[in-house]
């Protein structure tokens, strides 16, 4: 008993507790300050994703893009997407690119939403660019979809 109380009376016990504090607060850094999903430019944000972003050979999916006006004005953005090659089409044009354009007034959002259909003759991931454009200024993000 003796032995485990020297053992005790040596630990600096302000050191273990300053190691403890860092380790707590780099787990609380990384589990509530992930980054943002949103790319944006100046005024304007976007996010970008598939729903399934994983489909059949000849499946569909949909693109979906949030969209925020962040800044102080009305602003018309012109939301462009493109497939970058055959394999992925959007359903609405039956071709590979697809324009919208929208209005959004000060601190508004919108979702878009655009059906894609593949007719891939073999499983692999497939991109689709998407550019909004507003004011001379341009946001680029892409969206991934496999198909199996």
């Amino acid at each position: 008993m003796k032995f485990v109380k020297n053992i005790i009376s040596r630990i600096r016990w302000n050191v273990i507790i300053s190691i403890v504090a860092v380790v707590i607060l780099i787990v609380i850094a990384v589990l509530f300050f992930k980054p943002s999903p949103f790319r944006c430019s100046n005024s304007v944000c976007i996010n970008s994703y598939a729903e399934p972003s994983r489909i059949t050979l000849k499946g569909d999916s949909t693109l979906w893009i949030d969209i925020r006006n962040m800044g102080g004005e009305d602003l018309i953005i012109d939301i462009k997407l493109k497939t970058r090659n055959e394999v992925l089409f959007f359903k609405e044009t039956n071709s590979r690119e697809i324009n919208k354009e929208i209005e959004l007034g000060p601190g508004e959002s919108m979702q878009l939403n655009f059906n894609l259909k593949a007719n891939a003759p073999y499983p692999g991931t497939y991109r689709t660019d998407i550019m909004a454009m507003y004011n001379d200024e341009q946001i680029n993000d892409e969206v991934y979809i496999q198909t199996s």
